[in-house]
């Protein structure tokens, strides 16, 4: 959507893409990040509100703790939340005239396709854990 924006405008306009979501465990090096061209990377140290940082993503509940009860583990561990707020933060820059193919190092059609199948993997496995959950706490209480 952000890059149709940028598109559909005529001023000059910069986009800076940040990454929420760069964790992608069907890519090689687990991090979308990495196939991105570094001259497409903009780099800022966070320095000393890397804590304030942190103590901003612990309050997200669902994420840094067992939230439901299928849940063995919550949804960010400990070590990522403190490698994520130690920083740096990194965002892509884009351009109007840039294609898919001048930022990234790989095909964007697998980048594509990656970013279709992570996330219907990942419900897949959430459902089978779910029943997985309720058939052994059903086996318990017959």
């Amino acid at each position: 959507m952000a890059q149709d924006i940028l598109h559909s405008h005529t001023a000059a306009l910069e986009l800076l893409e940040y990454f929420v979501y760069y964790q992608w465990k069907l890519l090689p090096a687990g991090d979308i990040r990495a196939y991105i061209r570094s001259e497409r990377l903009l780099r800022m140290e966070i320095g000393d509100i890397s804590p304030l940082k942190r103590q901003a993503l612990d309050q997200f509940v669902s994420q840094v703790t067992p939230y439901y009860a299928w849940q063995h583990k919550p949804v960010l561990s400990d070590a990522l939340l403190t490698e994520f707020a130690a920083g740096p933060e990194l965002f892509m820059h884009a351009e109007r005239h840039l294609a898919e193919r001048d930022i990234l190092t790989i095909s964007p059609l697998v980048v594509r396709l990656l970013n279709r199948l992570e996330p219907i993997l990942k419900n897949t496995k959430e459902r089978l854990l779910r029943l997985v959950f309720n058939l052994r706490r059903a086996r318990r209480a017959a």
